[in-house]
């Protein structure tokens, strides 16, 4: 009711708090099949599996994370990939 977190909703994304764009879907049901790997090299590059690049505030951290050690980020890959899948809310069509 006053912009926390829903605990349901935890990593399932929705719209961009700023007002600009949408937030993805980080638990399993939004990173499918991205690996620990994968998701290490998107933290290190901003890139993902399939060629695209991160945007928005995600910019902001992908130029933190790339700091931190490989060690670090697989890490936080292994812990992505632990969340459990959580349907989250979807985009408005236009």
């Amino acid at each position: 009711m006053l912009g926390g977190i829903v605990d349901a909703q935890r990593f399932a994304g929705g719209p961009d708090v700023d007002g600009k764009g949408w937030v993805p879907n980080i638990t399993q049901k939004g990173l499918g099949d991205y690996s620990d790997k994968d998701l290490a090299y998107l933290l290190s590059t901003g890139s993902t599996p399939t060629g695209d690049s991160v945007g928005g505030a995600m910019t902001a951290v992908i130029r933190n994370t790339s700091e931190l050690s490989d060690a670090d980020r697989e890490a936080m890959a292994v812990y992505l990939k632990s969340l459990p899948p959580v349907e989250g809310p979807r985009p408005a069509r236009n």
